[in-house]
């Protein structure tokens, strides 16, 4: 009799468990294809994966999805977010472009909802990351440029 499979899985085992590579499992997790791990932990839910495999294939869930209240769908993701940012990343202080773009990505949220209501979630996510890259290069590089190098 073979022992049962666990149900918390690290991020190598979940690739594994999934048939993937480490790097492939970064990116799924990352684009949104697969759960994020429990929050505060860097364990995956079997069944999680089992239902995000699912969906992947077509096939419907056994398991009814239940329709998720807006603020506790924020909760979640917000949390999940927290706890795959770096804790270097929470404690730095941060610039002020950044606190800029996030205000203009919110105001660019807020005007055309509708269209990005049909899109998945992964692609809107997408497209604000690219936005970051591009701003992060505009305004980064004005920043870098205006420092002053220490002098000895």
């Amino acid at each position: 009799m073979s022992a049962p499979e666990p149900r918390l899985m690290t991020g190598r085992e979940a690739a594994a468990y999934c048939g993937v590579t480490v790097a492939t499992w970064a990116k799924w997790v990352a684009l949104g294809i697969v759960p994020p791990p429990l929050p505060g932990t860097r364990r995956w839910d079997r069944k999680a994966l089992d239902l995000a495999l699912d969906k992947m294939s077509g096939i419907e869930s056994a398991i009814a999805p239940q329709e998720e209240d807006p603020l506790e769908k924020w909760i979640r993701k917000d949390a999940a977010k927290q706890a795959r940012t770096s804790i270097n990343d929470r404690l730095r202080p941060r610039y002020r472009w950044e606190d800029d773009f996030d205000a203009a990505w919110s105001e660019h949220l807020a005007e055309y909802a509708a269209s990005y209501a049909n899109k998945p979630a992964t692609e809107t996510e997408k497209l604000r990351q690219g936005l970051w890259d591009i701003w992060k290069d505009l305004k980064g590089t004005a920043l870098a440029a205006n420092k002053k190098k220490p002098t000895r």
